[in-house]
């Protein structure tokens, strides 16, 4: 069997540690999990760690995984809308309180809109709304910045935004054409539940976010969130549409094969069909970046380096909605008791995000520890198993030792 290649470019961290590390990763890429994965870690305000392993092209294994190599991040993708939208109340140009429409007023144009359910982003198929909704509708003004932030809006988690547009061209810069075209659907989709009436984590409440965030600054999501949030922090490696940058293939990691709509083999562009039909641009997918700094974004969070205020830095990583066990606060999911992808063993104040490529991000604020896990478990089919529990050894190994 071929050695798994590795490359470690800051190792402050045990070298018993290290080595469960090593045999995790190693192991899970052996079993086909994923083929390419890099982790960054800080401890106590200190880059600790920083490692990539496995291969870009796993059939001939010709490249190996780097740390500067870029991971499409998915739904972390998220965390960086939902911090963009803070800072903007930071600055009161919106408040969690006041209607989503108050901003896109086309949001509240069909004003009462039937409850209908949603779709299986996987089959397409339809999943209805509860029972107990049938016959009612939804005043589209009740919508509020707060329910967005914590999927609590009743909009569709998801809708085959993508089914009717041919797949871009990801070389080519056209996300502010097909924004302006394609947006508007978003504007009309029908509701799955009441807003308020419980958590349904909900990529369409995410791409209206984004959109606000556009109207509210008046240029390009890409531009907004690099002004904010990037060049603040140094994110240099944080980018959409990599391919337009002029970056290689090679300096991002492949994912799937999509065989329903693209007809290719997702390599530098985001695998998130309804991203990709933005033109690879929106507020809940299609990011890409390293692991080095996605951990550096969490370190920030964890010092509030983009300094919210205290009230509105403690909001977002504090319990708002959903059940006890794993809640939400602001943008940020809250870490369950019993079977968290951050592992048994992170704090209970922990807080974080997954991403459905098989990214992730975990801050644990009474370890002063920060993990970014990338890898692209997506690689052979998005149904393949074995990231959540290689998620939670991971984090376990990690949370055991001072470092």
């Amino acid at each position: 069997m071929t050695e798994i290649p590795s490359v470690i470019d800051v190792q402050g961290l045990p070298s018993a540690q290290l080595a469960r590390l090593d045999v995790a990763i190693r192991e899970n890429i052996g079993a086909g999990v994923f083929p390419a994965a890099s982790l960054a870690v800080y401890r106590r305000g200190e880059a600790v760690f920083r490692g990539a392993w496995g291969w870009l092209d796993p059939e001939t294994r010709q490249r190996p995984t780097g740390t500067e190599t870029r991971f499409d991040l998915a739904s972390l993708t998220k965390l960086f809308t939902t911090t963009a939208i803070l800072l903007q109340m930071e600055v009161q140009r919106v408040q969690l309180n006041i209607p989503l429409a108050d901003v896109l007023p086309e949001f509240a144009s069909e004003r009462l809109r039937p409850i209908v359910g949603q779709q299986d982003p996987h089959t397409l198929a339809p999943i209805p709304a509860d029972d107990g909704y049938r016959g009612r509708k939804v005043d589209s003004r009740s919508v509020r910045f707060q329910h967005l932030l914590t999927h609590t809006s009743g909009l569709p988690a998801w809708r085959a935004l993508f089914a009717e547009e041919e797949a871009p061209d990801p070389r080519e810069d056209e996300h502010e054409e097909r924004w302006r075209r394609i947006l508007p659907r978003v504007y009309h989709y029908s509701f799955h539940s009441p807003p308020g009436a419980g958590v349904n984590y909900s990529d369409i409440g995410m791409i209206l976010l984004g959109a606000a965030l556009v109207r509210l600054e008046g240029r390009s999501l890409p531009t907004v969130f690099r002004a904010l949030i990037f060049d603040p922090l140094g994110l240099a490696s944080l980018c959409f549409q990599p391919l337009t940058l002029g970056l290689a293939q090679f300096d991002t990691a492949p994912t799937e094969c999509d065989a329903r709509w693209r007809r290719r083999r997702v390599w530098g562009e985001v695998h998130d069909e309804n991203s990709a039909a933005l033109g690879g641009v929106a507020g809940h997918a299609g990011l890409f970046g390293t692991a080095a700094d996605v951990a550096r974004f969490g370190e920030a969070w964890r010092r509030n380096e983009l300094r919210l205020n205290e009230e509105l830095h403690r909001s977002a990583t504090k319990h708002q909605v959903g059940a006890i066990d794993e809640g939400r606060g602001l943008g940020w999911l809250l870490k369950a008791t019993r079977d968290s992808s951050a592992g048994d063993l992170f704090s209970r104040e922990s807080y974080g995000h997954t991403g459905f490529t098989g990214t992730s991000l975990w801050v644990d604020p009474a370890r002063h520890l920060v993990v970014a896990l990338l890898t692209n478990r997506v690689y052979r089919g998005r149904h393949e198993p074995g990231i959540h529990e290689f998620r939670r050894r991971v984090h376990d190994i990690l949370a055991q030792y001072d470092c």
